[in-house]
């Protein structure tokens, strides 16, 4: 995996899909958390914080 920010990219809910399950799939422990982190950042963390009711 590189340290491209993938957040830019992850425009819409199928593509968030295909991304996570690429790095569940190939990436690593590390690969995994940034990918939570660009996850978070293209979603906004508080829409996040909302939809798991926090």
């Amino acid at each position: 995996m590189n340290d491209t920010d993938a957040s830019k990219y992850l425009t819409d809910d199928e593509t968030i899909t295909g991304y996570l399950n690429y790095i569940l799939k190939e990436g690593d422990e590390i690969d995994f958390k940034r990918a939570l982190g660009y996850i978070a950042k293209a979603k906004g963390i508080t829409s996040i914080a909302k939809n798991i009711e926090v």
